[in-house]
């Protein structure tokens, strides 16, 4: 990338010199210039924008850190628990709490009888059980929607948000009044293999979201991240039971504390001069980053039956604009 510098000579005629731009000030693609964090808050940066591959650090908290980091990776396929037929598309809703480490999924079609719904169901069994963790944290999260049917029979829209706080339980209705939840999704793309790969990235709603949580906490601590299949194509699974042509790829950071008496020593690592508030602030525009894909917002798109999703292109307008949907008269 070269910038073009206007200045003046001795003589003060107006000259232009063209400059290489350091690759350092733009250590992310498209993203604002970091220039201001240190190597710990860069490398926390990193791991935010890419919690699947990056260099797994401790976030930018404050204080030094003394936990241990692991990556966990999670396939969850919705399924239906009413068979109904082979071709008949339903709903799914899918929330991710990384912070508390939990999360609810609802399946179904239009009424309450062939609903499922799962509520705050641990994401991980394992090293965050009580017998082993004392206190964790999440670090870095995403959540992809992965289409595995074939081209020709894949239907519906998916659509994605990240929402500051946390939105409650599901419900058995929750699948039947799926427009709710799909006019509080921020980007939308085809599930018919034309658009882009369904993802939403989580952060630190604020500075809370990076203090430890102790392994028996319940409430609701920290931001969310939606996924909302309207009209997904499905297939026989088993007798009485279909599932999804596709499959949600949760990918979380912790960091954890072992419990009293595990004997796992834990070194102490010195902390970033940087918040996590500027490390979040360096993230350009934080709509596009958590959820990179069609915004939602103006040319009204048919994805069901007498429902109507808000679409728009326009980068400036979708900062502005409000999610929302039409009902057909």
């Amino acid at each position: 990338m070269n910038i073009i510098l206007s200045m003046k000579n001795k003589n003060n005629k107006k000259i232009k010199k063209s400059v290489a731009a350091k690759a350092a000030t733009a250590p992310l693609r498209g993203l604002v210039s970091a220039s201001r964090l240190d190597a710990k808050a860069i490398a926390y940066r990193r791991l935010l924008a890419d919690p699947c591959h990056a260099p797994m650090v401790p976030p930018c908290a404050p204080g030094p850190s003394s936990g241990l980091l692991f990556r966990q990776r999670t396939i969850i396929s919705p399924s239906f628990g009413n068979s109904m037929s082979n071709y008949q598309n339903g709903q799914f809703i899918f929330k991710l709490q990384p912070q508390r480490g939990r999360y609810h999924l609802a399946t179904g079609y239009t009424t309450t009888s062939e609903a499922t719904v799962v509520n705050d169901a641990l994401l991980e069994t394992g090293v965050l059980a009580t017998s082993t963790c004392r206190a964790y944290r999440a670090v870095a999260a995403c959540v992809k929607w992965v289409p595995n049917g074939p081209l020709s029979e894949r239907s519906g829209t998916i659509h994605v948000a990240y929402n500051m706080e946390n939105t409650g339980t599901l419900t058995l209705s929750d699948p039947g009044n799926y427009t709710q939840w799909m006019a509080m999704c921020q980007a939308v793309t085809s599930n018919t293999g034309n658009g882009p790969l369904a993802e939403a990235k989580w952060v630190p709603a604020d500075s809370g979201d990076t203090e430890w949580i102790d392994v028996t906490a319940t409430g609701n601590t920290g931001g969310e991240l939606l996924v909302v299949g309207v009209n997904v194509d499905k297939f026989q699974a088993a007798a009485g039971a279909t599932t999804t042509r596709g499959y949600l790829e949760v990918t979380v950071v912790w960091e954890w504390m072992p419990a009293l008496g595990s004997g796992v020593t834990v070194p102490l690592a010195s902390p970033s001069r940087n918040t996590v508030q500027e490390v979040i602030s360096t993230l350009g525009d934080i709509g596009r980053f958590c959820v990179n894909m069609m915004p939602q917002g103006s040319t009204m798109v048919k994805v069901a039956n007498g429902v109507y999703s808000a679409m728009m292109s326009g980068r400036a307008i979708a900062q502005r604009a409000p999610v929302g949907y039409l009902t057909a008269v």
